[in-house]
């Protein structure tokens, strides 16, 4: 009995260590993929038109209310250019005359081919909300070394980044799940 329990706390905690894994994150040069070292990330979504992938991701952007303020780009249909600021504020202090609430800006590249959406993010800066100031990554963030100088800062960006692919994941899937089940 207590080898099955053990067992299965075992897979239980395997699995949910997969599901929490990171899948970027942010260096000097911007985001990197943990698993491919590149900035890519693929969402595969096997039988499902490339055509249909891309009115589909188009329905969930309308229906997010976090992209009210962003300016969204269609490219011939293939491509989906997301310009926008994070709706949460991070607080750090970088100078005592600065203020100490930011926000993150960044740009997601939707790529759309047959059976996958190509993910690529790009970190643009952070907004000081009262100092009218930008931060870019090279900036404060990172060391000329590309150490992290404002790991919590640096963190908070990855999580959410990874937060919203995780997200954008499941509802794509869940919204085409019909289409991959013929």
């Amino acid at each position: 009995m207590r080898k099955n329990i053990l067992i299965a706390l075992s897979i239980f905690l395997c699995s949910s260590t997969l599901l929490n894994a990171e899948t970027y994150k942010l260096t000097s040069s911007g985001f990197i993929n943990s698993e491919t070292n590149n900035s890519e990330y693929i969402i595969e979504i096997p039988g499902v038109s490339q055509d249909n992938l891309y009115k589909s991701t188009k329905v969930i952007l309308a229906s997010e209310s976090s992209y009210s303020n962003s300016q969204i780009t269609d490219i011939d249909n293939e491509t989906i250019i997301i310009n926008g600021k994070d709706d949460n504020k991070i607080y750090a202090k970088f100078h005592n005359r600065d203020g100490n609430l930011w926000k993150y800006n960044y740009q997601y590249k939707l790529s759309f081919e047959d059976g996958k959406i190509i993910f690529e993010p790009t970190f643009k800066s952070l907004n000081n909300l009262k100092a009218n100031k930008q931060l870019k990554s090279d900036g404060r963030l990172f060391s000329k070394k590309g150490k992290i100088l404002h790991k919590r800062v640096v963190g908070e960006i990855e999580e959410r980044l990874n937060d919203y692919i995780k997200s954008f994941e499941k509802n794509i899937k869940t919204y085409n799940q019909p289409l991959t089940s013929k």
